[in-house]
């Protein structure tokens, strides 16, 4: 009796694996189609990397609504080409466009945000050897030609050094403080054809927040770099010149 019982028990389990293998079996190719096509739930496969993408050209336009915008980028550059908004303002004299093209211009790009104040200083520090040593030093050691003027020499080489730089930077100031005021104000004073046709525009509350928001965070902390930097070259320009 008790061996019959093993058989029983033996031939049950052996039925059961063979249900099992054929259960495996025919479910197999199902789930291989299922994962080459990747139609498996994400917490069933490895979750594949994002494709890597190009940085894009923006371009700023609205979307129907005054409060609504949107970007549309094209290949080859970060920054965005044009705004929003103010469509009865010519493009180039949109404040936010002012901002975009201010800062593609050369020598006023160097003091943006991206540069901060290590690139502003690098570049200001170029201009300054290149012209105390290929101008101001000639000029100094032809008008000081005896011995014994070293160091006037050299104050009178800083003097023209410092003032070139004083000059650059109180030009890129003026272009920045400019573009600042724009953005500031509520409405926009621009000319259709000319001098004698111009008129004024009045920002939506979509477009102050917006210039405002571009003012505080990409152009003033540019206008008091480039005042802490206006300040310290003409504090040396007035030490070296009455060194002289």
């Amino acid at each position: 009796l008790i061996s019959t019982e093993r058989r029983q028990f033996t031939k049950m389990k052996i039925s059961k694996f063979s249900n099992l293998c054929v259960l495996l079996l025919t479910c197999t190719p199902v789930v291989s189609s299922f994962v080459s096509s990747g139609k498996l739930p994400m917490h069933l496969t490895k979750a594949s990397p994002t494709p890597f993408r190009e940085h894009s050209r923006f371009s700023m336009s609205a979307t129907g609504s005054e409060d609504e915008f949107e970007l549309r980028g094209e290949a080859g550059s970060i920054r965005p080409e044009t705004s929003f908004g103010a469509e009865a303002v010519p493009e180039e004299q949109r404040p936010a466009n002012e901002y975009l093209d201010l800062i593609r211009q050369p020598f006023f790009a160097w003091a943006d945000q991206e540069r901060g104040n290590t690139g502003l200083a690098i570049r200001l520090a170029a201009v300054y050897v290149v012209s105390f040593f290929l101008v101001c030093f000639p000029i100094s050691g032809a008008t000081y030609t005896q011995d014994g003027y070293l160091l006037q020499k050299i104050a009178s080489s800083n003097v023209g050094s410092l003032g070139l730089v004083l000059l650059l930077l109180v030009r890129i100031y003026t272009g920045w403080g400019y573009i600042g005021s724009r953005l500031q104000s509520k409405v926009i004073e621009y000319e259709e054809t000319g001098w004698y046709d111009g008129d004024i525009e009045y920002k939506t509350e979509a477009e102050k927040a917006r210039d405002l928001f571009l003012y505080r965070s990409d152009v003033q902390p540019v206008e008091d770099r480039l005042k802490l930097f206006t300040i310290a070259a003409g504090g040396g320009l007035v030490v070296f010149f009455f060194g002289v």
